[in-house]
């Protein structure tokens, strides 16, 4: 331990002299964030340190850019950070592991929530989120390995030992999830950013701007975390002073998101600006990074909730089996589709249909059921489903299921009612958290792969026999169907009679939303349960949103403004003309 504490001291006397060093004061030195220094600092911690390894020890490079940030912190600061001990890259990410392991299932045990920003947030979701972050970059770190040999220690070791200490009530323990959560997620992208465009070679302006940022950004994340640690104190986990509290929080969200938009630009500019032989030498790591930084954002977006029970149904499989099993299934790009119907979609439309209150009873029902959306050609269905699905998309926990598909009268493979179900099939297989896919389709896909696949893809029984599976893992389902009309006509009745055992024999809850128009068959099979016909009346605020979005956007109206008497008499006219279409 001796020994642990002369290389830490010899760490932060050499953090001291580029302070000191004339030249070398970096440009962050008086940058936005929280404050520098709290009063009453614990001097000693609960758990006790483990000692750095030699390699962590060792000296480092000129793109430590961690070390570079906690050499911008006041001695004191520092000192707190040396408390926190280190680890090695791999134990520090297993240790940081299991203690978040153990808080998550303590919240789960007394059924911990905390409203945060006007949401609802189930902490032991705020836990898996933060595992799902150290697992990835568990992936990140073997990439880095190859260009950087400290990686991000120093975060995560001070994270751990911030979680060991933290034993609070739910309002702190939700407070400082929400901080955890988002400096994991951060520590993840940053590092993404360092191995694409940092790593040791002559660097260009923008690159050097891009350093400049991510220290910044990483210094605002270290007084965050010596903030937490020094709220805590350090003997029977009782508050010392302040309350580490949601505020505190937002002030941190906030300073970040500043920062983070610096950080986004400057690498814009490296990413203009990489020379072609930067991306060869990267090579085939260059696509791993970039498709690492598409998953990022996608499990970032909404909160996420993964539940143990319902990931414990899928198997693990490597990317390759993954892929294979899941284009067998179907090989129809849901996103894309959802993609192309927001297209277009002007910004705060379709609000009126979230707030009604028949989707709201559907979305709240305790029992499964189906709702019908109906309304005449060019009533803006399409969109309107697109809006359902982006709330769906942001507010479905992780342990239910949800699966969507838009019919498309123009696109052969988008009208077969055997399409359909496979690619619900698909949707509700995939694991939102690892490489894996439905215990019930994997097995299903290996015993037909043995037999060289004698009934090629997928039939209709075979789908209703999967989703009946499959949607028993999850304590609700949500399906989302645009157009059945434009599905085939000779042959939609089989997807509806699909639909319909679904929701007679399932024992979990399974909604179905479905737009159409006023077909006979439609009609008849729909009009005496929950519908929601879309009348002129419901659209007229949208269709007045969309043509003052179209006339203030206009290259005419921007050279030569008219009267606002006259732009409101276009607008009356226009949308009295459009009859809700």
């Amino acid at each position: 331990m001796e020994v642990v504490k002369r290389g830490l001291r010899s760490v932060l006397k050499s953090c001291a002299r580029e302070r000191a060093t004339p030249g070398t004061t970096s440009p962050l030195a008086s940058g936005s964030g929280l404050n520098n220094t709290v009063p009453g600092r614990p001097q000693s911690p609960v758990a006790d340190p483990i000692p750095l390894t030699g390699r962590m020890l060792s000296s480092t490079t000129s793109k430590d850019l961690w070390r570079k940030a906690m050499c911008e912190l006041p001695d004191e600061d520092q000192a707190a950070i040396q408390q926190s001990g280190a680890l090695s890259e791999l134990d520090v990410l297993q240790h940081l592991s299991k203690i978040v392991q153990e808080k998550r299932d303590n919240c789960e045990a007394l059924g911990w929530k905390v409203e945060f920003n006007g949401r609802q947030i189930v902490l032991r979701d705020l836990g898996d989120k933060v595992i799902v972050w150290i697992n990835k970059f568990k992936a990140v770190g073997d990439i880095a390995a190859n260009f950087d040999p400290v990686h991000a220690s120093l975060p995560w070791a001070l994270t751990r030992f911030l979680l060991q200490i933290a034993v609070v009530n739910n309002e702190q323990m939700g407070a400082l999830l929400v901080g955890v959560e988002r400096v994991a997620y951060l520590i993840n992208r940053c590092k993404v950013y360092e191995i694409l465009y940092l790593y040791d070679h002559q660097a260009t302006q923008s690159e050097v701007n891009l350093e400049s940022a991510l220290v910044k950004l990483y210094l605002t994340i270290l007084k965050f975390l010596v903030m937490a640690k020094d709220l805590y104190k350090s003997s029977g986990n009782r508050i010392r002073h302040g309350i580490f509290n949601p505020e505190k929080v937002k002030g941190f969200a906030d300073n970040c998101r500043s920062l983070e938009q610096q950080v986004e630009f400057e690498v814009s500019n490296c990413e203009r600006t990489h020379s072609r032989a930067m991306r060869t030498e990267l090579g085939k790591d260059r696509k791993i990074l970039k498709q690492m930084l598409v998953e990022l954002e996608s499990v970032e977006e909404p909160i996420m909730r993964t539940d143990v029970r319902v990931a414990a149904l899928f198997n693990s499989l490597n990317e390759r089996e993954c892929f294979e099993v899941l284009t067998w299934v179907s090989d129809i790009p849901h996103d894309g589709m959802h993609y192309t119907a927001r297209q277009g979609r002007t910004a705060r439309t379709g609000k009126w249909l979230l707030s009604h209150e028949k989707l709201r009873a559907w979305q709240n029902s305790n029992t499964s059921t189906i709702l019908w959306l109906h309304g005449i050609p060019g009533a803006g269905k399409t969109k309107l489903v697109s809006t359902v699905i982006d709330d769906l998309l942001s507010n479905c926990p992780g342990n239910e299921g949800l699966a969507y598909f838009y019919c498309n009268r123009n696109e052969i493979e988008r009208q077969d009612p055997r399409l359909v179900l496979s690619s619900f099939v698909k949707q509700l297989s995939t694991s939102r958290t690892t490489v894996a896919v439905h215990n019930s389709l994997a097995k299903l896909y290996a015993t037909k792969k043995r037999a060289g696949f004698p009934s090629g893809k997928l039939s209709i029984e075979e789908s209703q026999d999967l989703l009946l599976e499959i949607t028993q893992s999850y304590p609700q389902t949500t399906l989302v169907l645009d157009a059945l009309d434009e599905c085939d006509k000779q042959t939609r009745s089989k997807l509806v009679a699909t639909l319909d055992t679904l929701v007679s024999q399932l024992s979990t809850v399974i909604k179905v939303l479905i737009s159409s128009r006023a077909d006979s068959d439609i009609k008849h099979r729909f009009e005496g349960g929950p519908n929601v016909n879309i009348r002129a009346v419901d659209n007229e605020t949208d269709i007045a949103k969309f043509i003052d979005d179209k006339i203030k956007n206009s290259p005419q109206y921007s050279q030569s403004p008219i009267e606002r008497s006259l732009e409101r008499e276009i607008r009356r006219k226009l949308v009295e003309k459009a009859g809700g279409m």
